[in-house]
């Protein structure tokens, strides 16, 4: 796990997103960590694998065979944003990822923008001087999103 205690410290609030990522809110979710490439953002949630009856344009699988998973949201067969959080693990038949994390901008591909959460040092986060604030995933308010160009 990598620490980078002077970025934590660079931070006044720290957004600690929380509860479930659903195809509800998951635009939200995936648009306000988008828009915080190279901030450290707390992520304490949940999320179900999609299957053949899910909305056109939301996926929710496994990463690879030893962990993780990516969030994807598009919209029609054009765009949209990409999440991968590669220390995810899966409990009681969801997804869970519960740390701390730099947003980084990780490229396009097919039109989808994708960001990686990068673990950071928990306790780097907890004992700097930024505030925590817990938000719900059912509470993001929407985003205009920010636009990163390779």
């Amino acid at each position: 796990m990598t620490s980078n205690p002077a970025l934590a410290q660079s931070q006044s609030v720290v957004p600690v997103f929380t509860g479930e990522v659903t195809y509800e809110n998951s635009e939200r979710f995936t648009v306000a960590l988008a828009n915080r490439v190279d901030t450290i953002v707390g992520v304490q949630v949940t999320v179900d694998p999609t299957n053949a009856s899910s909305p056109d344009g939301y996926l929710v699988d496994g990463i690879s065979d030893s962990g993780g998973v990516y969030i994807s949201r598009t919209e029609g067969r054009m765009g949209g944003i990409q999440i991968n959080a590669r220390d995810a693990y899966w409990r009681h038949g969801s997804y869970v990822i519960d740390g701390f994390y730099v947003v980084k901008y990780g490229g396009m591909g097919q039109g989808i923008m994708g960001y990686q959460l990068q673990p950071v040092d928990e306790a780097a986060v907890r004992l700097s001087p930024a505030r925590l604030v817990e938000v719900d995933a059912d509470a993001i308010l929407f985003e205009a999103q920010a636009a990163t160009a390779d």
